[in-house]
């Protein structure tokens, strides 16, 4: 996971535009560190990977590249619903992702 982290920090660094510096400051981190992170030397810890999957749009799963079944998602008749309620944003999907995750997490097949 920490390999698939780091190429996706550097994929969504370069797709935005930013610089090591920029990370750095959003982080609360040296310069050097960020470089460390997208060569998978070291990884952030959880605040940080808070700050870093907020400010991209992304779970922290997204972002460190972890992949799991996810039974609620895959759910057709779910899906439609979920569709007909015409979310235009994505931080409002973000937010119905993170009702569902909660969900699944208090009950668990």
């Amino acid at each position: 996971i920490q390999h698939q982290f780091a190429e996706n920090l550097s994929r969504l660094k370069k797709e935005h535009g930013l610089k090591n510096h920029q990370i750095a400051e959003l982080l609360n981190v040296q310069t050097r560190t960020v470089a460390y992170y997208m060569s998978g030397e070291t990884k952030p810890d959880i605040e940080k990977l808070i700050r870093l999957a907020t400010y991209f749009h992304l779970s922290i799963d997204e972002l460190v590249g972890y992949v799991q079944e996810d039974k609620v998602w895959n759910d057709l008749s779910l899906k439609q619903w979920l569709l007909s309620l015409n979310l235009r944003s994505e931080e409002e999907i973000a937010k119905i992702k993170i009702l569902v995750d909660t969900v699944e997490t208090l009950y668990p097949n």
